[in-house]
């Protein structure tokens, strides 16, 4: 869809499901970003994923993304168990989400990811939102680690 609407001949779009952020079209990009995905995979993959935006972005690039930093609660852990029982009994969605036991909400906070962004080799330059659960990372590569 946001191919079919792009007006831009400069702007592409590319989607990418697997292990490793590895883009077809280009070498290199301005911007890398992400909206309400992270969260939804383990640390050691979203860490990884750094890794590679810092290896696509041009120097002056950007990395933007979203995460939810708010803490998992009992709720979260309860829903997650209910989401497994029903997987377990052929139920695939429940209130609009997948049931499969590797579709999960994992935990981030703030500090994590700025300590994985700067190891990544960015530079943060902001870190914004005006809730735990839309927290903004603005990130470009350092300029001594590219």
């Amino acid at each position: 869809e946001a191919r079919r609407q792009n007006r831009h001949p400069h702007v592409s779009f590319e989607l990418l499901d697997g292990p490793r952020l590895q883009v077809k079209s280009v070498s290199k990009v301005d911007v890398v970003f992400s909206y309400e995905v992270l969260y939804l995979l383990p640390p050691e993959l979203v860490y990884s994923y750094f890794r590679d935006a810092h290896a696509l972005l041009q120097p002056d690039g950007v990395f933007v993304f979203q995460l939810n930093l708010h803490p998992m609660t009992w709720k979260t852990h309860a829903a997650r168990v209910v989401r497994n029982v029903l997987h377990r009994v052929g139920v695939r969605h429940w209130h609009g989400w997948p049931t499969a036991p590797e579709f999960r909400r994992y935990e981030y906070r703030q500090a994590d990811v700025c300590r994985q962004l700067k190891s990544a080799g960015f530079q943060v330059v902001r870190v914004c939102g005006d809730s735990v659960k839309q927290t903004w990372f603005v990130a470009r590569p350092d300029r001594q680690s590219h």
